[in-house]
Order: structure tokens, then sequence, then C-alpha cells
């Protein structure tokens, strides 16, 4: 019986190459698996998957297993069962003010604003509004015709903020969806957009795409400036202060206080759940989504800012009870603890279904 020639030793270095290749790849692919991302806005750094979903069904996706995390800018429903989910700031974003005001640059301050909002202030040429013009700009005598959603939205949630804290809203109004003094209800960010299609419109808007033909107002600075929107944290502390961020998921942000900063922002969160051990998942996905949370607010967009390092949540996640070491686990940050909580929200805010 005759033996089969033996391989040479270049076919068995050829060999022992391509299996160290596949085993590699093997390995990687445990390692690094794509994680699977939805919510209201596409995250911008590559390892995931994404599809765009209500806070709602977003939350539904996340507590069944279909999701890794849930990027949205208002907060969530509690996790059924008594789970803890953990909430990190990945990206500020800008407001916009949009009108449909023909021919008109238009300026306002943030209490002008948020009076004009609540249905205090009803005309466009009322003296408080005219006022804050450019000099040689009318305001036409036409009704204010503010489109506020009642879906959760992030844009709503932040206005909210900002008049909370400049003392023009009470804080039960602190919600993602308010509709006082509104002359439209749309139910989502399409129907608001058909809205600003009338003269005299005005609504406010996260980011996205706006109509043709829509003005977009500049809001006066901390320092007096009227600035047009810009995605920044705005925010200057001072040493030995407590971070500029939220200490509880959805907390209120704070004013904007840096020079020439837009006072009208808010913060995009990355909510999971912070036992990754559930529906099959593995310690490698675990350890995936820790180091991509701390990928993502390190990141910038054109409509996000990333987190600044000494603004940073320290990410801390665990498997089995387990706590995961890693990268992102002890950055810096005016927090004692991450932000841990049995409820993304803080009770303030309604989620969107």
């Amino acid at each position: 019986m005759s033996r089969a020639p033996r391989p040479s030793s270049a076919a068995r270095r050829v060999a022992g190459l391509l299996a160290l290749l596949a085993v590699n790849v093997g390995a990687a692919q445990t390692l690094t698996p794509t994680l699977r991302v939805v919510g209201t806005a596409a995250p911008w750094v590559d390892g995931a998957t994404y599809r765009g979903r209500s806070p709602g069904a977003a939350a539904r996706d996340l507590y069944a297993g279909r999701a890794d995390v849930a990027l949205v800018s208002s907060p969530l429903p509690p996790p059924p069962g008594g789970r803890r989910t953990l909430a990190v700031p990945v990206g500020v974003f800008a407001v916009r003010v949009a009108y449909r005001l023909p021919g008109v640059t238009l300026r306002l301050n943030v209490t002008t604003l948020c009076r004009l909002l609540d249905g205090t202030v009803r005309v466009w040429n009322a003296p408080e509004v005219q006022a804050l013009q450019a000099p040689g700009v009318t305001l036409p005598a036409l009704p204010v015709l503010v489109s506020a959603r009642t879906d959760a939205n992030g844009a709503s949630f932040a206005v909210a903020q900002a008049c909370v804290r400049a003392g023009a809203w009470p804080r039960a109004r602190l919600k993602a969806t308010w509709t006082g003094g509104a002359a439209f209800t749309p139910g989502s960010a399409e129907a608001q957009a058909r809205n600003l299609d009338l003269p005299g419109a005005l609504a406010v808007r996260g980011p996205g795409a706006l109509p043709a033909g829509v003005g977009v107002a500049r809001l006066r600075s901390p320092d007096g400036v009227d600035v047009p929107p810009t995605p920044a944290l705005g925010f200057v502390g001072t040493p030995g202060a407590r971070s500029g961020l939220p200490r509880t998921p959805f907390g209120l942000l704070p004013s904007a206080n840096a020079p020439g900063a837009y006072p009208l922002r808010g913060l995009l969160w990355a909510v999971t759940l912070a036992d990754q051990a559930y529906g099959g998942r593995t310690e490698a996905r675990a350890r995936a989504v820790q180091a991509w949370l701390g990928q993502l607010r390190a990141a910038d967009h054109a409509e996000f800012a990333g987190i600044p390092a000494p603004q940073r949540f320290p990410i801390r996640l665990t498997f089995g009870g387990r706590a995961l070491t890693g990268p992102n686990v002890r950055e810096r940050s005016g927090l004692s603890q991450g932000t841990l909580s049995a409820n993304s929200g803080d009770g303030r805010a309604g989620p969107e279904d």
C-alpha cells in the first residue's frame, strides 16, 4: 500500500498560518460582537447595527434582549422584575427653535421663548419679542402658532428643563411632553414638520432635517450674544465643584454658563441593563457593550458633541453579579457612583410608545 506524499515544509507553514488566522478571526468575533442598538438617534461610531424606534418600543426591545443598548433623550419606562438599568450620557445636542416667518431672522432669549411656548405671549410683534430683534427687523402681527408634540421627545424635555431653570415654568412642567399654549398637538416629529408650513408657526426640534423655508432662531447666550444652535455642553465648572451633568439618569441639566454658549441643549443617553447576564448573553458581549459606550461618548458628530473627559461617568456593568473590569470603569468624574437606577427616568417625565 503506497503512502500519500508528505506535504512540503512550505505547504505545512501555509496551512499553519491559515489555521492560526481562522482561530484569530473566530476569537475576534467572540470578543467583539456586533451590538444591536435601537432608539431615536443613530450611533456615530462603528461596532453596532441600528434600528430607529420610539423610546417605548426601544425599551421593550432592550428589556426583551432584542437590543443591547437604547439611545434616547427622554426617560424610559422601568424594566420588569425589579431589574436595574445603567444610563450613560453619550452626547450633547442643540435644540433648535424652528419658526415660519418669511424674511425674518428671529432672535430670542430663553425666558421669552418659554412665554411664547406656554401661550403667555400670543402674537409675534409683542413688545417683549420685538425688543430682542436686530435693528431694522419688524415682526409681523401674526398669531404665534405653537406646535407641541404629544409623544415624549428629547427636544421638549430639554426645553422644559431650560424653562424650569430660568424660573419661567413651574417644576411640575418638567416633562418630556407638554402642550400648554399649543395651537397644534401632533403625535410625531413628521406631523409637527407639517405644522411648520403655516405662517406664524413655532416649534422646538431636536437633531434632523427641517422643512424647506423654515427659520431657526438665534438665542441669547449667557454673556448676551445672539448665537446659532451649536451642540456643546456650554458649562464651565469651578475647581472642586461637582460635574456639570445630572447626578441621576435624565436629571436636570444645569444652565449653560460659558461665554458664547448656546443655551438650549439636551443630552442623549445610552441605556442598557446593569447586569448583562440575561437572555443567553455572553460575557464577551457585555464587555463589548462597556467598551463601545466609552467610544461613543468620547467621539463628536455633526449633531452631537461628545462628553468632555472631566464630565464622564464611570461605566459599571456586571455579569451575573460580578463587576466587569476594563476601560471606562474608573474614569475621573464628579460622581462617586454610576447612574444606576431601577427606573431609567426620575419620575418627572413619561415614556413614549
